[in-house]
């Protein structure tokens, strides 16, 4: 299964640009073994759809500086973790245009975050509708101070 997933990396550094665009799903073995061997400066994943939080934290590991993950459907508060972590440790954008919801503990960890959405700036990017859930959970825990 590594011996699999090793040579698939090996095969996704020819693409010049870092993107991924035909990779459905990727195990936390295949993530793992990408962040070790792999120079990740700007990684996009165009169709992934589903990560578990290992997997994100192991792409997180060696600190891209962009990251784009469009498909990505939902996340959770260990993802929102590792995401805000990799934005304090100088990541310049991460792209979640895709998320079609976010748990309530990620919401309170976005909410945390000093790294606001935005578009083409960098930041954490997320889709407005969901920015708005983020921006009202904040005003209603400053009230509650």
């Amino acid at each position: 299964h590594i011996h699999e997933s090793f040579s698939a990396i090996r095969e996704w550094q020819i693409s010049p640009d870092n993107t991924l665009f035909e990779i459905k799903s990727l195990s936390d073995s295949a993530a793992k073994l990408l962040s070790q061997w792999w120079d990740m400066e700007v990684v996009s994943f165009e169709k992934l759809e589903n990560l578990s939080d290992k997997a994100i934290a192991f792409l997180c590991k060696p600190c891209p500086e962009y990251l784009s993950l469009p498909a990505l459907k939902s996340l959770s508060g260990a993802a929102a973790k590792s995401f805000v972590n990799l934005l304090e440790r100088g990541a310049i954008g991460i792209y979640l245009n895709g998320l079609k919801n976010l748990s309530e503990e990620a919401v309170e960890i976005i909410s945390k975050s000093k790294h606001y959405f935005s578009d083409d700036s960098g930041g954490l990017v997320i889709p407005k509708k969901l920015q708005k859930i983020v921006e009202e959970f904040k005003e209603k825990q400053s009230k509650k101070k």
